[in-house]
């Protein structure tokens, strides 16, 4: 989404809602807002992970943290509303961020001195980071080429799939394994 999104984010609105919505500051907006969705993302599978498993007893701890993040929102609302609508999702990524740090303390207190191998299991393959800074470098210079918005998104999707497929092939088995999950008959 990242990748892909901050690219093209010009040629789809041009592409579907003509020239006339495609102006920079509604580009800016979908493009600070494609972060805004990974950031969100993050944030509700470790704040998932934070209810399902906090102790009664921290709850009034937990209550006065909801609390401190609705008033930390709303200042950074009030502090970048003067950048429109960019300042606003901003605003949101920043308290979204914020409450990110606050699961994932609650998170390594939780798994003690596993936590460190826990968070590395959680990231992406390197293969596949250099793989999609690769394709977002190759997305930014294809547009050089493309002249259309039609033949923008092709081009990106092409790049897409190849990298879709690359992640794929590096997560082969995990992909197997979800495959024939799927295809399972569930038992009664």
């Amino acid at each position: 989404m990242i990748i892909f999104g901050v690219v093209y984010s010009r040629s789809a609105l041009m592409f579907l809602y003509g020239e006339r919505w495609a102006g920079d500051a509604t580009v800016e907006g979908l493009r600070v807002y494609c972060g805004y969705v990974f950031i969100m993302g993050v944030n509700g599978i470790s704040e998932a992970f934070l209810y399902a498993t906090i102790p009664k007893d921290k709850l009034p701890l937990l209550n006065v943290l909801v609390i401190t993040k609705s008033i930390l929102y709303i200042a950074l609302c009030l502090l970048l509303l003067p950048y429109g609508v960019v300042g606003l999702i901003l605003a949101n990524i920043l308290s979204m961020t914020f409450r990110i740090i606050v699961a994932f303390v609650y998170i390594r207190n939780t798994f003690d001195r596993n936590f460190f191998k826990f968070f590395i299991k959680t990231l992406p393959n390197p293969i596949a980071v250099v793989a999609g800074v690769a394709s977002y470098f190759l997305c930014k210079r294809l547009l050089l080429y493309t002249k259309t918005p039609f033949f923008d998104l092709a081009a990106g999707g092409v790049v897409f799939l190849a990298n879709a497929a690359l992640n794929a092939f590096i997560n082969r088995r995990e992909v197997i394994e979800f495959i024939r999950a799927i295809r399972r008959p569930k038992q009664d």
